[in-house]
């Protein structure tokens, strides 16, 4: 799996075995992926070439990532939605490098 560029849709319902799925696939810069619950989502900071990050769900989403790319794409995500009406949205971003566990920050 380590040629697969591109994964779209899987509905996450194990964050330990996707996360599983996903290390085998370090190469992956497309992903696009619908949460069934915020806590599934899995730890993606092992994704470095990760340049398109699409989730769906309606409440909060962590996002657990490690390039400043992928971190603006997914406060995207967030301003996508609210211009939408969908305010029920948040983003929650942890990056690996922050040592005092969940950062909220603001666009």
């Amino acid at each position: 799996m380590d040629n697969l560029l591109s994964f779209s849709t899987p509905v996450l319902d194990n964050a330990q075995s996707v996360e599983n799925l996903l290390r085998r696939s370090a190469n992956l810069r497309k992903l696009s992926c619908i949460l069934r619950e915020p806590w599934q989502c899995p730890s993606l900071d092992f994704l470095s070439q990760l340049e398109s990050l699409k989730v769906f769900y309606y409440g909060m989403i962590e996002v657990k990532l490690c390039g400043n790319e992928a971190t603006g794409l997914a406060w995207q995500i967030q301003e996508e939605q609210n211009d939408m009406g969908n305010e029920q949205l948040k983003v929650l971003i942890t990056h690996p490098k922050w040592s005092s566990g969940a950062f909220s920050q603001e666009p």
